[in-house]
């Protein structure tokens, strides 16, 4: 499994027709970067830093083994600020991003740059902003300073405050297509046999993200896995539910698998609701699963229940819940066709 991040990741495949926006082009002050979650918008923000910071206007790349590219990574250089949630006292995730982050902006952009050019602000992401800290970033937006860029990262455009958007450029970052995606598969996942990133493609709607987040659970076999346990799900048997959830928490890095989870999750349940307005006949042996959990349960309980998990998923750690506890009960939920067990 590749070790790159947005940061650390040197390649970018897919991105073209943005890049071509901004090479030798004047650059807004304000920008929102949108598109799904996993398609690329934090590296291609990064990549978009190192391009200012090196001052060559003929050229969105930089050679990795520069030190400019290993510091914008490492988060040390002077003139680049990363704004993302961040551990609380406790050790937890903070559910949203803080006014006290925001006003660190402030003063940041109020000094004078460490190194004499452009000054980036990225914040990853604006969706996760809380009320207090949106409005006081809404005073920067209306007048940055001189050679300074504020990078908004989206990933939902409408959780957004209509202000916000209006004082920024939009740029949208569209899903990959095969090609591309192959490309990047190769990239990020050397290891990866040809069928395997042709089982990542179909399931990931050009996002390499959501390909990474499926290969890290085990991708081809962990779905088939999967599987099996929705066949107990609708039978109602848990049996296989307890096993999968063994194995999911006894990994080394059980929290990165269980956001993995979250992810792959909710697209699941996303093409479980596509279904419901083209019903069809079983064509394999994922049809097969997808049709006798919906003739188990109410359109509007699939309609319902596709946000509840996502949201149940995404909030586990803010809320300190406990992993296992909302894994059985969001299982159990789809077997009886009713929510509001988790709390």
């Amino acid at each position: 499994m590749s070790n790159l991040t947005p940061a650390t990741n040197p390649c970018i495949f897919g991105a073209d027709p943005l890049i071509s926006r901004f090479l030798g082009y004047r650059l807004p002050q304000s920008m929102i970067l949108s598109g799904p979650k996993g398609v690329g918008k934090a590296t291609f923000a990064y990549h978009l830093a190192r391009y200012l910071f090196q001052g060559k206007k003929e050229t969105f790349s930089v050679d990795p083994e520069t030190p400019l590219f290993g510091r914008v990574s490492m988060g040390s250089h002077g003139d680049l600020r990363v704004i993302q949630r961040e551990l609380n006292t406790a050790g937890k995730m903070a559910r949203d991003i803080s006014i006290e982050s925001i006003r660190n902006v402030v003063q940041f952009l109020q000094s004078t740059p460490l190194e004499g050019g452009w000054r980036i602000i990225m914040i990853d992401s604006v969706d996760e902003l809380n009320s207090k800290a949106a409005n006081a970033l809404l005073k920067t937006l209306e007048e940055p300073p001189r050679k300074t860029l504020i990078i908004l990262i989206s990933h939902s455009l409408g959780r957004v405050l209509p202000t916000l958007k209006s004082r920024c450029i939009r740029y949208e970052m569209l899903p990959l297509n095969d090609c591309e995606m192959d490309k990047t598969l190769a990239h990020l996942l050397p290891q990866a046999s040809r069928q395997e990133r042709g089982f990542l493609i179909s399931c990931a709607e050009g996002c390499p993200g959501r390909a990474v987040a499926l290969a890290r659970l085990g991708g081809k076999g962990f779905y088939e896995h999967f599987l099996k346990v929705l066949k107990g799900v609708s039978s109602g048997d848990l049996r296989p539910v307890i096993a999968l959830i063994d194995q999911l928490l006894a990994q080394p890095e059980a929290e990165i698998s269980y956001d993995a989870f979250g992810q792959f999750f909710s697209w699941w349940l996303a093409r479980v609701v596509s279904f419901l307005s083209s019903p069809a006949r079983a064509k394999d042996e994922e049809d097969a699963v997808v049709l006798a959990l919906l003739h188990k349960h109410s359109v509007s309980f699939w309609l319902d229940f596709w946000p509840h998990a996502t949201k149940i998923l995404t909030q586990t750690q803010e809320y300190s819940l406990d992993r296992r506890h909302v894994l059985m009960c969001i299982f159990y939920e789809m077997m009886v066709g009713k929510t509001g067990f988790v709390f």
